[in-house]
């Protein structure tokens, strides 16, 4: 299991794009498209902050950046949503998501557009159960690993995985991004995160 994000963005807004609005969904390499959402590997970043586990710190901000991009198009052009380089940060069992800011000067600036909150390690393997071709794993509630039997065997790396489901809401920036019809605080789809594990 290759290091990364898998997010579905919103399966409503998915659904309209490729039905009323005749519109298209373009994924940008390396990011790729798969039955469970769009998968966005994890970018070797020096700005990245974590412990040796890929956990989030229980005391400060950890930071995850994700490589590709997600562009959704529809109604000959008025809709135009382009979600590039995703990048996580944590502090605890909360968080943000931002994407790259496509109309700042500056390349490296990010917009945040959900509010993210880590499932306990109880129900992300529940949820695991539930998802087809997507390998149970703890969630941890407070920045720690707090359940044992998390670790999945990674082939990518050649090291054991951490999995955590983490529950997205929308803020106003992801409100103007998206569009008006949504209301700040309603909910985007989960995300599904998968880093190196302790050793």
């Amino acid at each position: 299991m290759a290091a990364g994000m898998t997010w579905g963005i919103k399966d409503s807004l998915i659904a309209y794009i490729e039905g009323p609005a005749e519109g298209e969904v373009e994924v940008t390499t390396p990011a790729v498209r798969t039955d469970a959402g769009f998968f966005f590997p994890r970018a070797d970043q020096p700005g990245e902050t974590a412990d040796a586990a890929g956990t989030p710190h229980t005391a400060g901000a950890a930071a995850f950046a994700f490589a590709g991009s997600v562009r959704l198009t529809g109604h000959w052009g008025a809709l135009d949503v382009l979600l590039a380089d995703p990048r996580i940060t944590l502090t605890g069992s909360t968080g943000t998501l931002a994407v790259r800011d496509r109309g700042h000067r500056d390349p490296t600036a990010t917009l945040v557009i959900a509010d993210l909150t880590l499932v306990p390690a109880r129900a992300s393997s529940q949820a695991s159960d539930d998802e087809e071709g997507d390998a149970a794993g703890d969630a941890p509630n407070d920045g720690t690993r707090d359940a044992p039997g998390g670790a999945d065997a990674d082939a990518d790396t050649g090291a054991d995985a951490e999995s955590w489901l983490l529950t997205a809401t929308l803020t106003p920036h992801g409100r103007f991004l998206l569009g008006a019809q949504y209301r700040v605080g309603e909910d985007l789809s989960p995300l599904r995160v998968v880093l190196p594990s302790r050793s």
